[in-house]
C-alpha cells in the first residue's frame, strides 16, 4: 500500500433528526459517515490512460469561460441565477432572502443516462454565505454514492478550489446549502431581497468515457483497394454520442500521414466536448511513400482519446515516372553516362539513381530542450561518386499533423557533403530529399530521421521534511505546447523497492499542476518523481521524467 492518501476537509457532524425524508441518501447519511470515520477516504487514480478528458465551467475555472455547461440550479427559494458569463467573479446558484428549516438548495451536475461517462475528479471554486439570522446553515458536497464534504458557513473556496478524487461510478455531483432546524422551527435569513445562497464560481471536472467512437467510409480512391497515384482521398462519416469526435487520422503502414483535427469545434465545456458527428474527406499525397502495396487505416479519436479503426485495407501506389529527356551528365568528372530526367540538372553528376547517406541514426531520442538539431550527410550517385552543388529539400512532419512542411534548403559541397541546422521542435519525422532534375515529379533520393523528443517536466515539493502524518504539496510544469484539454502527468513514489503511481492529475492550459497529499504514518526517505506519458492527443512528445525529489518523514 502506498504511504500516501488523498486529503479532504474534516466533516462536521450535523443533527440527524432534522433531515427531511426526501433528502438524498448522501445528505441523510453524512453524519453517520462522520461518526464512523471522521474523514471520508477518497479513491486514488493509479495510472494515466486514454478515456479521460476535462471540461471547465464558469469564470474561476482554467480558461475563464462563462459557460455553466451541464450545471443546473435546484431548490431556489425565490429565484435562479443560471448564467456566469459576466466575467471574473460571476457565478451560478440559487438566490433568495430566506430558506425554510430543513431544506436545501444549490447546484448539481448529472451525467446523461447511457452515455458511459463518469466523473472521476473535481476541482470546485465555490462560496456559501452564512445566514444573517435564524438557523445554522451548512455547505454540503456529495456524489451519488455518498457525501464527500460538509463544512459550516461561511464556506469560502472562491480562490483556492476544493479538490476531490471521486468514486469510479460517480455520475452525479451536488453542491448544496442546508438550512438546519436548530432554531425552534425558524428558517434561515440571508438579508432582504434576493441574495445568493450558494455561488458556483468555477468547476473543472475530469471525466471518464468508456464508449468508443464509430464510423463508416463513404468513398474515395483509398477505400477502393486498387491502384492509386498522386493525391488520393478517402471520405467518411464519424460519430461519438458521448464525448464527441475530436480527430480522424489516416495511417499508412501504421504511421499517421494525414488527419482532420476538429479541436476548433470542441468547447470542452459540456459532457459532449466535441461534435457528435462529422462527415468529411482526407486527402494524401501518395508520392510520399515508395511504389508498391501499402496498408491504409482510418482511425477515429473522441474527446476522451478513445480510438476506433473504422477502415482497414490495402492499396497499390504507382506514381508515373518523370517525363524523360536524354542528356549527358554535366560538369567536371563526367563519365559520359546518360540519365532520364526533365528540366535542369540539380548538381554535378545529377542522377536519378542517387543515394543519401546521413551521419545520424535513422531513429533518435532526445530530451526536451530548446535547441536545434544538426543533420549532416553525403549525396552520391549510383556509382558512389559525389553529387556536388545540389540543392536538397529539408522538411519535417510533427507527430499528429497531416503532412510534412518544408523547413529550409541546403546545398552539397563539391564532395557531396552537407550540413544543415533544423530548428528545435517536438517529436517529428525529418526528411532530407534530393530531386535530380527541376521538373521531376518525385525525389530521386530521400533520407528520414524519426526523432522522438521526451517531454520536459519539472517537479517541486513543499515541504521536503514533515512528520509521519504530514501533508506535502507536489506542483510542477510540463513544458512545450500544451493542448487545450491539458497534459496528463503521472506522480510516482519509490516505495518498497519500486516506483508506484499514486495520482494522475491533468495540467491546465499553461502546463501547470498541483496536488496535495498526506502521509499515513510512513517514516523514512521517500523519493518522488513526475512522468509525462508519450502519445497524448495534441501533445507531440514522447514520455519524459522529472528530476527526483526526496521527502523525509520523522
Amino acid at each position: 500500500m502506498s504511504p500516501l492518501t488523498d486529503t479532504t476537509a474534516p466533516l462536521r457532524a450535523i443533527e440527524l433528526g432534522h433531515r427531511p425524508a426526501w433528502l438524498p441518501d448522501w445528505l441523510r447519511n453524512l453524519a453517520l459517515l462522520v461518526l464512523a470515520g471522521g474523514i471520508v477516504g477518497l479513491l486514488v487514480v493509479s495510472t494515466a490512460s486514454a478515456g479521460t478528458y476535462v471540461i471547465d465551467n464558469c469564470p474561476a475555472a482554467p480558461g475563464g469561460n462563462g459557460n455553466p455547461g451541464p450545471w443546473t440550479v435546484f431548490g431556489a427559494p425565490q429565484n435562479t441565477k443560471g448564467s456566469c458569463d459576466g466575467g471574473p467573479g460571476d457565478f451560478i446558484g440559487p438566490l433568495g432572502g430566506s430558506m425554510a428549516p430543513a431544506t436545501v438548495d444549490g447546484v448539481q451536475v448529472a451525467v446523461p443516462g447511457g452515455s458511459g461517462i463518469t466523473i472521476t475528479a473535481a476541482r470546485i471554486w465555490w462560496f456559501v454565505p452564512h445566514q444573517a439570522s435564524g438557523a445554522d446553515t451548512f455547505a454540503d458536497a456529495g456524489v451519488n454514492t455518498g457525501g464527500i464534504e460538509e463544512a459550516g458557513t461561511p464556506k469560502d473556496s472562491a480562490s483556492t478550489p476544493d479538490e476531490w478524487t471521486l468514486p469510479s461510478n460517480t455520475t452525479e455531483l451536488t453542491l448544496a446549502d442546508y438550512c438546519s432546524n436548530d432554531d425552534a422551527g425558524a428558517g434561515c435569513t440571508f438579508g432582504g431581497g434576493e441574495n445568493p445562497d450558494l455561488e458556483l464560481l468555477g468547476s473543472e471536472l475530469t471525466l471518464d468515457d468508456t464508449t468508443l467512437p464509430s464510423g463508416t467510409v463513404t468513398g474515395g480512391a483509398l477505400a477502393s483497394s486498387g491502384t492509386v497515384s498522386g493525391t488520393a482521398s478517402i471520405s467518411y462519416q464519424a460519430a461519438d454520442a458521448s464525448s464527441g469526435v475530436r480527430l480522424v487520422q489516416l495511417r499508412v503502414d501504421g504511421e499517421p500521414l494525414a488527419e482532420k483535427d476538429y479541436i476548433a469545434s470542441c468547447s470542452y465545456t459540456d459532457f459532449q466536448a466535441c461534435p457528435p458527428s462529422v462527415s468529411d474527406t482526407i486527402s494524401w499525397n501518395t508520392a510520399t511513400v515508395a511504389a508498391g502495396q501499402h496498408r491504409v487505416e482510418l482511425v477515429v479519436e473522441d474527446a476522451a482519446q478513445n480510438t476506433s479503426v473504422i477502415y482497414s485495407g490495402e492499396v497499390t501506389v504507382q506514381n508515373a515516372a518523370s517525363t524523360a529527356s536524354l542528356g549527358a551528365l554535366p560538369g567536371p568528372g563526367s563519365t559520359g553516362a546518360t540519365v532520364l530526367g526533365s528540366g535542369n540538372p540539380n548538381g554535378t553528376r545529377a542522377s536519378e539513381e542517387a543515394n543519401l547517406r546521413l551521419g545520424l541514426r535513422r531513429t533518435i531520442t532526445r530530451t526536451y530542450a530548446h535547441r536545434a538539431l544538426m543533420v549532416a550527410g553525403r549525396l552520391l550517385d549510383g556509382q558512389g561518386q559525389p553529387i556536388g552543388h545540389a540543392t536538397l529539400d529539408v522538411s519535417q512532419q510533427l507527430v499528429g499533423t497531416a503532412a510534412p512542411q518544408l523547413v529550409t534548403h541546403t546545398t552539397t559541397g563539391s564532395d557531396g557533403t552537407f550540413s544543415v541546422r533544423v530548428p528545435a521542435g517536438p517529436s517529428r519525422a525529418i526528411e532530407i530529399a534530393y530531386r535530380a532534375f527541376s521538373g521531376d515529379a518525385s525525389y530521386a533520393a530521400v533520407a528520414n530521421i524519426a526523432e522522438t523528443v521526451e517531454a520536459g517536466v519539472r517537479l517541486s515539493i513543499t515541504p521536503t521534511q514533515t512528520g509521519p502524518e504530514g501533508m506535502i504539496v507536489l506542483s510542477g510544469t510540463v513544458e512545450g505546447a500544451i493542448p487545450q484539454q491539458g497534459a496528463i502527468v503521472d506522480l510516482l513514489v519509490h516505495y518498497r523497492g519500486r516506483w508506484e503511481p499514486f495520482r494522475t492529475p491533468r495540467t491546465n492550459e499553461r502546463g501547470r499542476f498541483r496536488v496535495a497529499y498526506q502521509f499515513e504514518g510512513g517514516v523514512g526517505r521517500f523519493p518522488f518523481r513526475a512522468e509525462v506519458p508519450g502519445g497524448q492527443a495534441g501533445f507531440p512528445f514522447g514520455s519524459g521524467d522529472s528530476q527526483v525529489v526526496d521527502v523525509s518523514t520523522k
